[in-house]
């Protein structure tokens, strides 16, 4: 290709046509990404420079077919609500760029979809490899919950890269969704159509089950091979035992007082705020609505006893979810 780009920034923002994208960019420095999530970063420097770059489907395509080396060191797919902000904030105390829900994959695979699918391939790669220009240096990707949707094209994209799905008792995690939103139950009508394939979605109660029941799937179903489960109850250790070796971190490299501090607060702070974190109360299964015991036991438990099964069966580690 006569080109990538003509300047080095933060994808901000993505639009798609016929004819390919138009990616807007943000003069952000990598040093800058720092917070729980990139969105947070780019409303710190809201002054920084920006500016747009149009690129055709023929050099989005030929860039895929070069196989670029610029790929992550590893990926991290969850459901929301289950540790994987925190797992950012420890993972960072390795000294490797973690992006934390980039914006530019969401803008492209955002409900309802407006590229042909033969396109969402090649322009996940392009993506991520502009936010890999930015970084210049390895780095890390954790995508936001909805993207575990989407799962299968990301590994497809980068078929070499370790990857690990963060996941919680469905028990726990439904109960945080209703009490906080993310976006794909706030936004609920964009994804009733991955949500309808997994249960009836009569009812929030049902939607939120089949939606948890649709990201396990979904993971469950990708190649193994370079896959790691990664449960709520085992962090933040399991980042130091076992994520830092998948994502082939070095394990002299963090500094451990950083580790310690990073375990203690509470992860979502903002820059500069020290919070500690709380341990949540147990959810007690006495306080379990009835149509959401129902719900869960129709959809997400039976997808999460499946996703134990087939990710864990060769560490022999196994977690009881019968909690409705």
């Amino acid at each position: 290709m006569s080109r990538v780009v003509n300047r080095i920034g933060y994808p901000t923002q993505v639009s798609a046509t016929a004819s390919g994208l138009t990616v807007s960019f943000a003069s952000i420095d990598s040093a800058e990404f720092q917070d729980a999530f990139d969105f947070r970063t780019i409303d710190r420097n809201v002054s920084s420079e920006s500016w747009s770059e149009k690129f055709d489907w023929t050099e989005i395509h030929t860039l895929s077919e070069l196989s670029s080396n610029i790929i992550p060191a590893g990926m991290i797919f969850h459901h929301a609500r289950c540790g994987s902000t925190l797992m950012v904030r420890l993972l960072r105390c390795f000294k490797i760029q973690v992006y934390a829900e980039p914006l530019s994959p969401n803008y492209l695979l955002m409900p309802p979809m407006k590229i042909d699918k033969h396109h969402i391939v090649p322009a996940i790669r392009f993506l991520v490899h502009l936010i890999g220009l930015h970084s210049g240096a390895p780095f890390i990707i954790k995508h936001t919950s909805w993207n575990a949707i989407f799962a299968g094209e990301f590994v497809r994209a980068f078929p070499h890269t370790p990857w690990v799905f963060v996941a919680r008792d469905p028990v726990a995690t439904a109960m945080s969704v209703l009490e906080t939103p993310p976006f794909w139950l706030r936004s609920s009508g964009r994804f009733t159509p991955y949500a309808r394939e997994f249960g009836p979605i009569e009812t929030v109660e049902q939607f939120v089950a089949a939606m948890l029941a649709a990201f396990v799937t979904i993971v469950t179903d990708l190649p193994k091979k370079n896959g790691q489960l990664v449960l709520y109850d085992e962090l933040p250790g399991a980042v130091v035992d076992r994520v830092s070796d998948h994502f082939g971190l070095n394990k002299s490299a963090p500094d451990y007082k950083s580790l310690e501090a990073a375990s203690n607060a509470y992860s979502k702070n903002e820059v500069g705020e020290s919070t500690e974190y709380v341990t949540p109360d147990k959810v007690e299964t006495t306080n379990i609505p009835q149509a959401l015991s129902d719900a869960l036991q129709n959809t997400a438990m039976p997808a999460m006893r499946r996703l134990l099964n087939e990710l864990r069966r060769e560490s022999g580690r196994r977690r009881d979810f019968e909690r409705c």
